[in-house]
């Protein structure tokens, strides 16, 4: 018999993160974990109970990663900053990116109008012509550029030999101010 495999909840974490960051969450499966770390399912069961509560966890570690990128591009407008970081995210993984944007989460987050997350509104906040706006003005302006900027990612995957983020970051501004604009009551609907 051979000898018995001892597995790590950290490591079994690893091992799905890096699954679903190469291949995708489509690819996520006790097998295909247990496969890449050599041992049987039980370790993964054992340690997570669920493949949802897998999911759940490496949800959680992609959330960090992309936090990473929404808080590293240094902008003269840190919520500009977070637009582009996303485009990051999305053009250097975009496994990761396509797990969180098209979770259920945060589409029914944006479909029901929950606030964004603390660190978001606070660097809307950093603007002067949106530190004045109260909580359902700034979810409008999220929500709205959210939408666009996932319309330019999606532009990424279609990119080969060139370099998109100029023109996403001339894009992102231009939508920025116009989103603004309409917010403030500058620009009629």
């Amino acid at each position: 018999m051979p000898p018995k495999v001892t597995v790590t909840e950290a490591q079994i974490l690893e091992a799905a993160f890096e699954l679903v960051r190469s291949e995708g969450l489509g690819k996520l499966s006790a097998r295909a974990v247990a496969q890449g770390l050599g041992c049987s399912t039980q370790p993964i069961y054992r340690a997570y109970g669920s493949m949802a509560a897998l999911e759940e966890a490496v949800f959680e570690r992609a959330s960090q990663v992309a936090m990473g990128f929404l808080m590293g591009e240094d902008t003269e407008h840190p919520f500009l900053g977070m637009g582009l970081g996303n485009l990051r995210f999305a053009e250097q993984e975009p496994w990761l990116h396509s797990m969180i944007t098209r979770s259920d989460r945060v589409v029914r987050d944006l479909v029901t109008g929950a606030a964004p997350p603390a660190f978001v509104l606070e660097q809307m906040r950093l603007l002067p012509e949106l530190a004045g706006m109260d909580e359902a003005q700034l979810r409008r302006i999220h929500t709205l550029l959210w939408f666009f900027s996932q319309g330019i990612a999606a532009v990424f995957d279609a990119t080969t030999g060139t370099d998109p983020m100029p023109m996403a970051r001339e894009h992102l501004i231009i939508a920025g101010q116009a989103v603004i604009a309409w917010e403030m009551g500058q620009v009629k609907p």
